[in-house]
């Protein structure tokens, strides 16, 4: 039996919207000494052309991928359609394909890639949500369209998203609330409507006494920070997270969110530390 393969998996929402080329390079500088030694794939959201240009031209990673090559802005898009979502990654972790996931209503704050790493396949999802704020009806429809590429699935799969949600994310994942209830459990709730798990709830399940500490110091949650919200009283939220299949092992969980707001972003950088074991079982 093999050993198990061993990847670094980092999911980072930029915000760089009109961000100049230093601060994007200050950000992917952040992000290059949070790679690791070993083989590593980057989800990362709200990637301005501007940064993906940066990134490319940095020569940081081996291969790339960007949702508005896939799906270019409209000539009246604007704003947040003007953002995309970028997966990335070195040898011997190898790009075979990547594509925008068509049926969701904004294609553009989507990528999935299919991965290679020491014969073992994988999918990959850098994942957007939106906000909720004026998309009404849209928010279902988009969570009920990416379920259609979770389930049901061939191959093991990593997630990195931006949910914006949940708006409680208590220590028991059964009392956790969320902004739009009728849809954001189907795929980030208690009982989901794939069988992806958060890897930090993973982790602190193997890490009974972290979990323990979480609860006396912060008893409703969140379980980490990585992000702020509300503008006059602003309180910590949980709003980016990796999800697994369970063909992952989770070593390792960890969100930098003082550090990544030094960078210049707004949103913790995350990165769990995962495995495949023997792939016969895959």
């Amino acid at each position: 039996m093999r050993q198990a393969t061993d990847l670094r998996f980092i999911t980072w929402n930029l915000n760089v919207m009109g961000a100049s080329e230093d601060r994007v390079g200050r950000e992917l500088d952040f992000l290059a000494s949070q790679l690791g030694d070993g083989p590593a794939v980057v989800a990362l959201q709200e990637a301005s052309p501007t940064a993906y240009d940066v990134l490319v031209r940095s020569r940081l990673f081996e291969w790339h991928e960007y949702s508005l090559v896939h799906r270019p802005p409209g000539p009246f898009d604007r704003g947040n359609r003007r953002l995309g979502c970028v997966l990335a990654g070195n040898s011997p972790a190898m790009l075979r394909r990547a594509v925008v996931l068509a049926r969701t209503p904004f294609p553009d704050r989507t990528l999935m890639a299919e991965i290679e790493l020491e014969g073992s396949r994988f999918m990959a999802i850098s994942y957007h949500s939106l906000t909720g704020v004026g998309y009404n009806l849209t928010k279902g429809a988009a969570y009920r369209s990416l379920l259609e590429y979770l389930t049901p699935r061939t191959v093991p799969i990593l997630f990195g998203a931006d949910m914006n949600t949940p708006s409680v994310d208590h220590p028991d994942l059964d009392k956790s609330e969320f902004c739009w209830p009728k849809h954001e459990p189907l795929v980030f709730g208690p009982t989901p409507e794939h069988d992806l798990k958060d890897a930090l709830r993973t982790w602190l399940a193997a890490h009974p006494e972290r979990m323990a500490a979480i609860r006396e110091e912060r008893p409703e949650g969140p379980l980490m920070t990585s992000h702020m919200i509300g503008k006059k009283n602003p309180k910590p939220a949980r709003y980016d997270a990796i999800w697994a299949s369970p063909e992952w092992r989770v070593d390792d969980v960890r969100y930098l969110f003082d550090e990544a707001v030094d960078a210049g972003s707004d949103h913790a950088l995350v990165y769990a530390d995962v495995g495949l074991g023997d792939p016969r079982l895959l």
